[in-house]
């Protein structure tokens, strides 16, 4: 079995690297494809994750406005309004 020492490895290494960057003015760009790795009906499943996620957090907002509870209460909105983002964004985006 063959060891390769650092410079070989450094060597290999910066090919790959060479080879997925092309190099242009403004500096280095990656060269890639975007492509959608869901289908409508996964789109759809994050969507209707999103929502409820989105009115249990605005029911919870109301409740603590409306019951006059402390500011330092709404930290635990946190949780449900970044659920709701994470579905309706990545429906959206396709991703």
């Amino acid at each position: 079995m063959q060891c390769l020492t650092d410079r070989a490895l450094l060597a290999i290494s910066n090919e790959r690297i060479n080879a997925s960057i092309e190099l242009s003015n403004e500096g280095p760009q990656m060269d890639y494809e975007a492509c959608e790795n869901i289908g409508p009906k996964e789109r759809r499943k994050r969507m209707l994750y999103g929502l409820p996620a989105l009115v249990i957090g605005l029911m919870i907002g109301f409740v603590l406005i409306a019951s006059g509870a402390d500011r330092a209460w709404r930290v635990a909105l946190f949780l449900p309004f970044v659920s709701a983002g994470v579905g309706f964004f990545q429906a959206y985006e396709h991703t």
